[in-house]
């Protein structure tokens, strides 16, 4: 639920891993490894099905993305 807009949002098994992942930081690549690993499908449809509901869980102000500083 978005507190702000009073709407409700719905996931499915997958998204509800990520959400679950997503409440400490953690990158995009060990987000889709986990769903790579969990659901086995392949890590290149893994990578764009995570980043498809992150761009939308982002447009719809449900999370903050950060780029990653300092690391190699």
């Amino acid at each position: 639920m978005h507190l702000g807009k009073g709407e409700y949002y719905g996931l499915n098994e997958v998204g509800t891993v990520i959400w679950e992942l997503l409440q400490k930081p953690i990158t995009v690549a060990q987000i889709a490894g986990e769903v790579t690993r969990k659901f086995e499908v392949s890590a290149k449809q893994s990578l764009a099905d995570v980043l498809l509901l992150l761009n939308r869980m982002r447009e719809a102000n449900l999370i903050e993305v950060r780029e990653q500083l300092g690391k190699p």
